[in-house]
């Protein structure tokens, strides 16, 4: 026998008026089959009922006798009265199962079996009823702030939460809420609770979660300190849209801030590697760029020399390391101009990705380009530099062999 058979007799007399005081509710009227059907289902000693009076016709029934079969025109009268206590039992409205349920509720055991009077509830049946939604979601959102809380314990009809929050000056302080059920503002509006569902979850996938819980904890302590201890709770749940966007700009401002400094990670990891890339150019070549003076020497033994084989030898060889050296600043010349492509596409596409993003961040960008074009440039005109210089033991022997020693060739043969 459960709750249900008591219910399914309740509703079979038509829900005749129940004394919440007394916890009782009483029947007059035609004594038929199928309310002895229904009288018979009931265990008159179980847990769910104190007391039951029976008269038939007038005449006590004595109920462990069973109920006597039906004859026409008979009457019954009865009381039942439920037992004490218990929350496995009729409630004639929401806030009287609040009033009995509290304890249980702020320890967050929400109760399985109950009957709402007023309602019609019974709560092991299909449907959706919105006061035991809400009612369950605040459970949910209790249950969440007791695990976040460094502490909680139970004053009177009061469960205590305690959290310990730091102030913008570094100060620790103590932030009590106090949360209680016996009260019907609570169920007021309408609960929701879909932003904190994640937050809820005893594991989630989100690798920001943890961060996410320091913003709640933090955006609650912001909520309710103003508030005295006494209303906290109720403020919460009563203003938990006010609260919820407060949790989200909090949220947003956060992620602003992360995605803030990711960006700028992501521009100065792109500016170091341009950076070194266009530094590489110049180092790559400095041993090669000793051939220069070497040249150079060659040029002035060409000068100084009087033997024809000597200086074409040495034309020859001066000749060689130019073009050695001209193709290698040459190349280099293409892979800096390949960087300066690359370079201005990717900090093009960080202007244009980020033009909603705060000013301090575009002018970074620009900066950080503006310096990197600067280094570009002056790399560039070194390597200018070194390709004239590439040439010029090249250009200076043959000017000299033109110049000098054709001229003297002719007039020593003419």
């Amino acid at each position: 026998m459960s709750l249900k058979n008591i219910i399914d007799l309740y509703r079979y007399l038509n829900k005749p008026v129940y004394d919440s005081n007394n916890r009782r509710f009483s029947f007059n009227g035609s004594y038929t089959n199928t309310l002895r059907g229904k009288l018979s289902e009931i265990d008159f000693n179980s847990k769910f009922i104190q007391d039951a009076d029976f008269a038939i016709n007038g005449d006590f029934v004595n109920i462990d006798d069973g109920f006597p079969n039906c004859k026409k025109n008979d009457s019954i009268e009865f009381t039942i009265k439920l037992a004490p206590d218990g929350l496995i039992a009729f409630h004639l409205s929401w806030a009287d199962f609040i009033y009995a349920a509290n304890y249980e509720l702020i320890k967050c055991n929400y109760p399985e079996e109950f009957y709402i009077v007023e309602d019609d509830y019974y709560s092991k049946e299909d449907g959706i009823n919105i006061t035991d939604s809400k009612l369950k979601i605040l459970v949910k959102l209790v249950n969440y702030l007791s695990s976040q809380a460094e502490g909680t314990y139970f004053e009177e009809k009061f469960l205590c939460l305690v959290y310990f929050c730091k102030s913008e000056e570094g100060i620790v302080d103590k932030m009590l809420l106090k949360i209680n059920f016996n009260n019907p503002t609570l169920l007021v509006d309408k609960i929701d609770s879909d932003i904190f569902n994640e937050l809820f979850l005893k594991e989630s996938d989100d690798l920001l979660i943890n961060e996410k819980k320091n913003i709640f904890l933090t955006t609650l302590n912001d909520f309710l300190r103003p508030l005295s201890e006494e209303i906290r709770f109720i403020s919460l749940v009563t203003e938990i849209k006010k609260f919820q966007e407060l949790f989200l700009n909090n949220l947003k401002l956060y992620f602003d801030k992360f995605s803030f400094q990711k960006i700028r990670q992501e521009v100065a990891n792109a500016e170091i590697d341009f950076s070194e890339k266009c530094s590489k150019t110049l180092s790559d070549i400095q041993a090669k760029l000793l051939g220069i003076p070497i040249s150079l020497a060659g040029v002035i033994a060409i000068f100084n020399s009087k033997d024809k084989y000597e200086i074409l030898m040495l034309f020859i060889g001066i000749t060689f390391t130019s073009l050695i050296l001209t193709s290698t600043v040459k190349v280099q010349l293409n892979n800096l101009n390949a960087i300066k492509s690359a370079s201005k596409n990717v900090f093009d596409g960080f202007i244009n990705r980020y033009l909603s993003c705060p000013e301090t961040l575009r002018d970074m960008i620009v900066n950080e380009k503006r310096m990197l074009d600067e280094q570009q440039k002056e790399t560039s005109m070194w390597l200018h530099i070194f390709l004239i210089l590439s040439l010029s033991p090249f250009v200076l022997s043959l000017i000299f062999i033109m110049v000098i020693y054709i001229p003297r060739i002719f007039f020593l043969y003419s």
